[in-house]
Formats: structure tokens, C-alpha cells, sequence
């Protein structure tokens, strides 16, 4: 019952580079987290990230960022477009050299909120993914199981050299856009010994 976010960011973001954040077994209640460069984040056996309930909690990421040198960014999307979006559970933007690993669970708890109810009418912002990665490099996803998405569940957008290896993604049949794996203008991904098992697609190929 206890709220985890702040413990475990600030796990996160003390961790020198090089180094592991390690999640024993047992249940942690936490709203989104994010990851940062050359960490890797191991979740135990046992280990389950729980997302949190209550929407009002998760940051809102805006659709496109006006850069200082004239480029544009774009942190939150919907459906392809630039929208502003909820940050995901585990979020990994504009970072490089990122592990997820181990064999807990990153469970987004999505049927005991209200993500799926009326799922396709904005509410503050735009449904949130499970695993949300954005503009990143050298980043690998491997062994866990992630589950019960608020919508899709893996969505990298403008990654390079990305390993999504080993692991299992389960969303119930009748979750409402709950895809599993959809890269969206990456390149050099590997996504190798995959079970999926979802209502919507198993992985879309977006714009690349």
C-alpha cells in the first residue's frame, strides 16, 4: 500500500554510472519512473512494479518541445501524432546505455484504474504506455515480464540500437490497445525470443 515513487527515483538517480539498481521480491506501488544513462535496473525474482491508480499522479508529457536551437522534440504521442501524453510506468527519454533485466515483473495494474474505460477520449492527456523510450541509444530490455498496459506496452520512438530479448508481454484479450511491441521511427532494433500474448497486435512496425 505504501507509495515507492520517490525511493525508488532516488535509486535511480544516485546510481553511479556502470552501476545496478537492484529490486528485491515484493510489491512496490510507484508512479512512472525515469531511467538515466549507463544504469542498469535489475528486478528480482518475486520483484513486481505496481503502477499507480490514480492518473491525476503521472506527468504529463507535451507532444512537441520547440528546441533552443530551432529543432523540434517530440516527448508525448498518440496514435502516430504529437499529442500530449501521460510519461509511462518506466520511461527511458533522451538517455543512452540502459538495462532493464531480471525476472520480475513491471505490472501496470491498468484493470484496477481507469485506463480502459472509455479509452478513446482524452482525459488531462493521452493514455500512457507501459515501457515509453524516446530518442535514446543503446538500449536493451530482457528477460522480465510486463503486463496489464494502460495501452500499448513497448513504444520507442526515435531509438537506435535497441534489444528487446527474452521476455514475456501479457495483456488481457479485451484491453483496448494494448499492442505489445510498436517501434516507431527506430532503427537497428532486435527483437528476439518474444511471447506475447495480447488482445491487439503482437508488434506494429510504425513509421521508420
Amino acid at each position: 500500500a505504501a507509495d515507492c515513487t520517490a525511493a525508488l527515483q532516488a535509486a535511480i538517480s544516485v546510481c553511479p554510472p556502470g552501476g545496478t539498481v537492484r529490486v528485491p521480491a515484493g510489491d512496490y506501488l510507484t508512479y512512472p519512473l525515469f531511467l538515466r544513462s549507463d544504469v542498469l535496473l535489475y528486478l528480482e525474482r518475486g520483484a513486481r512494479l505496481l503502477g499507480g491508480p490514480d492518473r491525476r499522479r503521472y506527468p504529463v508529457l507535451p507532444g512537441m518541445v520547440q528546441n533552443s536551437d530551432g529543432t523540434e522534440t517530440s516527448y508525448g504521442t498518440w496514435e502516430g501524432n504529437p499529442l500530449d501524453s501521460f510519461a509511462g510506468l518506466l520511461n527511458i527519454t533522451q538517455v543512452h546505455d540502459v538495462v532493464v533485466t531480471g525476472e520480475g515483473t513491471l505490472d501496470c495494474d491498468a484493470e484496477n484504474g481507469d485506463w480502459w474505460v472509455t479509452p478513446k477520449i482524452k482525459r488531462i492527456a493521452w493514455r500512457p504506455r507501459a515501457v515509453a523510450a524516446v530518442d535514446s541509444e543503446n538500449i536493451c530490455l530482457h528477460g522480465i515480464t510486463v503486463q496489464n498496459s494502460y495501452s500499448w506496452t513497448i513504444h520507442p520512438i526515435f531509438v537506435k540500437h535497441l534489444d528487446l530479448l527474452n521476455f514475456n508481454i501479457n495483456n488481457p484479450y479485451n484491453a483496448p490497445n494494448t499492442d505489445g511491441i510498436d517501434p516507431e521511427s527506430c532503427e537497428y532494433i532486435r527483437i528476439i525470443g518474444m511471447n506475447i500474448h495480447v488482445g491487439d497486435d503482437c508488434i506494429a512496425m510504425k513509421a521508420s
